[in-house]
């Protein structure tokens, strides 16, 4: 077996966002690999060429991002939400809201599944909200396309029961 062979079940699983379930794999994933197959090369670096091209592309995060502003600043006035706010320690937050001297942190993520939104976004918010020295915020707010399911809400559920985590998900539609 080749090792495209072995990719094909993840290539499949990427390209139509099939749940590994949904396709059969060619051998256990838990074997050990055997000495043929592991690389004899003492470096891992290699180079590549690339064509310039054109490529037009969506800026779906910030229409998200921008569309929650709006809909922030009308609930809790404009001077309240803050776009893009510097931490102390030089990252940049999606979206602040402040009220009654507590915060929350939105960072948004433009992927149409929530799971991959999550994954993005939880470490994200975490380093934001509990880093040395950083300002704890009341709410830790995931923003992402679609509407959580159950799976997700379980999920969100279980971190917040067992690690006592502020997290939350929303969805943003924009056109």
């Amino acid at each position: 077996m080749t090792a495209f062979d072995k990719l094909l079940p993840l290539y499949k699983y990427i390209e139509r966002n099939l749940s590994p379930e949904d396709f059969s794999e060619q051998e256990d994933s838990t074997q050990a690999p055997d000495e043929e197959h592991l690389s004899t090369s003492d470096t891992y670096e290699t180079t590549a060429e690339r064509t310039a091209a054109t490529v037009s592309v969506e800026r779906t995060h910030d229409r998200m991002r921008d569309v929650l502003a709006k809909r922030l600043a009308s609930e809790h006035e404009r001077e309240n939400v803050h776009v893009e706010r510097s931490t102390q320690h030089g990252k940049s937050i999606d979206l602040v809201v402040q009220t009654d001297g507590r915060e929350w942190f939105y960072e948004v993520k433009p992927f149409s599944e929530p799971r991959l939104c999550l994954r993005e976004a939880i470490g994200q918010l975490l380093e934001y909200g509990y880093w040395s020295g950083s300002d704890t915020p009341e709410r830790l707010i995931v923003v992402g396309k679609s509407e959580l399911d159950s799976r997700g809400e379980a999920y969100l559920s279980t971190l917040k029961e067992r690690f006592s985590l502020p997290l939350e998900y929303q969805s943003v539609q924009v056109g």
